[in-house]
């Protein structure tokens, strides 16, 4: 991935050898290069307000895709921008459903063949019918997927196993020993 460099003018004296260093040669290339670090600047300026617009310029190419602000803040727009970006150019490939899926730090992503998969997500901090109408969308005519999820911290999930035991590392089945009891189920949606 290409990075913007704002060391343009000192890289281009460092290449002189000793016998041109301070001389006119240096301040006559120095004062090229500093056009050449301008449009530099320039270009990445232009490069990070396409990547990462913010404001009405977000608003508008976020309107452009299909994404209305309904009051969201920039990151959150943003975010949900990119996401509709990348269902809108699915051609419903399962690599397509799990670029769409990875934009929501899953923990786990299975694919099941070539035309089913399942993904699995804790905290979620987006609409779960917003996403599983995304996934709906992205994926092939003859495609199947599930998507379980939950939409709290992953400390409050439900652990199989004997708490007493050592074998649940979290809220799960209750024992004479004591420990941990209770804990919450994630939710699954077909799509």
């Amino acid at each position: 991935m290409p990075t913007q460099n704002t060391t343009i003018v000192s890289d281009g004296s460092a290449k002189l050898t000793d016998a041109f260093k301070g001389t006119n040669v240096d301040t006559f290339l120095q004062s090229c290069l500093y056009s050449v670090q301008d449009f530099e600047n320039t270009v990445w300026a232009v490069i990070n307000a396409i990547l990462n617009p913010t404001g009405d310029m977000l608003t508008r190419r976020a309107r452009i895709v299909g994404e209305e602000r309904n009051g969201r803040s920039d990151a959150d727009l943003l975010a949900a921008f990119k996401l509709r970006v990348l269902v809108n150019k699915s051609q419903g490939r399962t690599e397509d459903l799990l670029k769409i899926a990875s934009q929501l730090n899953p923990s786990r992503i299975f694919e099941g063949g070539a035309a089913s998969w399942f993904i699995e997500t804790s905290n979620l901090q987006s609409s779960p019918t917003t996403l599983a109408s995304l996934l709906g969308i992205a994926k092939d005519g003859g495609a199947h997927g599930a998507l379980s999820y939950s939409i709290w911290s992953p400390t409050l999930d439900f652990t199989w196993g004997d708490a007493a035991g050592g074998t649940s590392s979290g809220p799960g089945w209750g024992d004479s020993g004591g420990g941990y009891t209770g804990g919450l189920l994630y939710s699954l949606q077909g799509v």
